[in-house]
């Protein structure tokens, strides 16, 4: 069905160009097919041969081939990489260039799915490091506390360290029967209820933060019969107009599980605040606990992927307090 879809795209282009005059005085020096299609076999590249002399014909230069193996040539294998000469071969003997798109630019998913190390880096700037001992460790400067992450206080049900909560008693519940770390938990309930067209149920708190530091957001998760999982996010936004988000990741939640732990990484940019949330957007049914929510100042450098290894100690001639 894919396929199908991509084929009526391209005819539909080829269409609409032939009989799409240009405008007064105007000549069209580059007219691009973009064929957008993994080549991964051969009925594929049939479909996509039997383009080129209607392209052709209907004026067109070149045809811009958008193919996720483009991205991973060393993976893509030689049945691939044959399809891809055929195709280059027969754009050629109608007229037309083929331009391949390599590096894709925006969510690079195709990059970042290859190698995850290929992602820059956040800068950092002026992170506190202790030299001692021919080694410098990263000292928390400020220091990064969360109080009231272990929701052990509540007037009523509404949380204490927390600035602000959707409907409590309602939809977020102190619960002294279920915890992780100490005598309580945040329970999460009847949300499709309190919030049936948006399914909002979050629990919110600003914090401080120093410009261009890296932090982890930490929590433990338990769920019970918790409809759509997905809808559970732990998000970060700058304390600035708009609210740029800070965070990106996604939670692996299941609809019932123990209690699990999550981590969000993220970089404080410019911000000196943020607002740290943590509920569900779009939930439903079901039950949801959240325990011990806690902030931590990364490594300088750490990006947090595997295979670039621990962030490595630095250095130093002498003893005491350096910034980096």
């Amino acid at each position: 069905m894919k396929g199908f879809g991509a084929t009526l795209l391209c005819v539909l282009a080829v269409w609409w160009l032939a009989g799409a005059p240009a405008s007064a005085g105007e000549e069209l020096v580059h007219r691009w097919l973009f064929v957008m299609r993994t080549l991964n076999d051969d009925e594929i590249l049939q479909d996509t041969l039997a383009l080129l002399p209607r392209a052709s014909a209907a004026g067109y230069t070149a045809v811009v081939l958008s193919d996720w193996n483009l991205y991973r040539l060393d993976r893509a294998g030689p049945d691939h990489a044959a399809r891809v000469r055929r195709l280059q071969h027969e754009a050629r003997a109608h007229g037309l260039e083929l331009i391949p798109c390599v590096m894709p630019i925006g969510y690079s998913a195709a990059i970042l799915g290859y190698d995850p190390n290929l992602a820059e880096g956040l800068p950092v700037k002026e992170a506190l490091f202790i030299a001692a001992d021919g080694l410098a460790r990263l000292s928390p400067d400020p220091p990064v506390s969360l109080p009231g992450g272990g929701f052990e206080r509540a007037e009523g049900h509404r949380f204490e360290g927390w600035n602000w909560q959707d409907n409590p008693a309602e939809s977020t519940f102190l619960d002294r029967q279920v915890s992780r770390g100490g005598q309580a938990s945040a329970r999460m309930d009847r949300i499709g209820e309190t919030s049936p067209v948006h399914g909002l149920c979050r629990i919110v708190r600003t914090v401080r933060l120093h410009p261009h530091r890296q932090y982890r957001l930490s929590a433990w998760l338990k769920t019970e019969d918790f409809e759509r999982p997905d809808s559970v996010r732990m998000q970060v936004l700058a304390g600035t107009e708009g609210e740029r988000p800070l965070s990106f990741r996604s939670l692996e939640v299941e609809p019932t599980q123990d209690w699990r732990q999550y981590h969000v990484v993220f970089n404080s940019l410019e911000s000196e605040q943020a607002r740290v949330y943590i509920g569900a957007w779009g939930g439903k049914g079901g039950r949801l606990w959240w325990d011990d929510v806690a902030g931590q100042l990364r490594p300088h450098g750490d990006l947090g992927r595997a295979g670039l290894g621990s962030p490595g100690p630095v250095a130093t001639a002498r003893p005491g307090p350096h910034r980096a």
